[in-house]
C-alpha cells in the first residue's frame, strides 16, 4: 500500500513493520480494525491497515460513512506509543524501542 501527504512517502513495501492488530470483533462491526505499525528508512511512523465505519480507516463523509482501507500517519512519540501499549507484544516494542521507553510503559 503506497500513499504520500505533505510530501512524505508512506509505502508499506519499502517500510519496516513493526507490530500489528486486529481486534477481537467481527469484520462486519463498525468498530472492526486490523492494521500494522511500520516505520520508513526516515524514521516516520505510520498504521496501514483496514477497519470499519468507526475507526481511522472509514472513508466518506457528512452522514455517510463506510469501512475504509489506508495510511494513517504518526507524528509524535505519544502516538506511537500510546498505539504500541495497546497493540504490541511488549517483546516486539522493546526490541524496537529498547532505552527510549516511556515510564508509563
Amino acid at each position: 500500500m503506497k500513499w504520500s501527504y505533505q510530501g512524505v512517502s508512506y509505502d508499506t513495501e519499502k517500510s519496516t513493520k513493526l507490530g500489528s492488530y486486529v481486534s477481537d470483533l467481527p469484520r462486519n462491526d463498525l468498530q472492526y480494525c486490523e492494521c500494522d505499525l511500520y516505520i520508513t528508512k526516515n524514521g516516520e511512523y505510520f498504521l496501514a491497515g483496514e477497519g470499519g465505519a468507526n475507526t481511522i480507516f472509514a472513508h466518506g463523509g457528512d452522514r455517510h460513512w463506510s469501512a475504509g482501507k489506508g495510511i494513517c500517519p504518526l507524528y509524535d512519540q505519544d502516538s506511537i506509543w500510546s498505539w504500541a501499549n495497546r497493540c504490541m507484544e511488549k517483546s516486539d516494542f522493546l526490541s524496537h524501542f529498547g532505552d527510549n521507553i516511556p515510564a508509563w510503559y
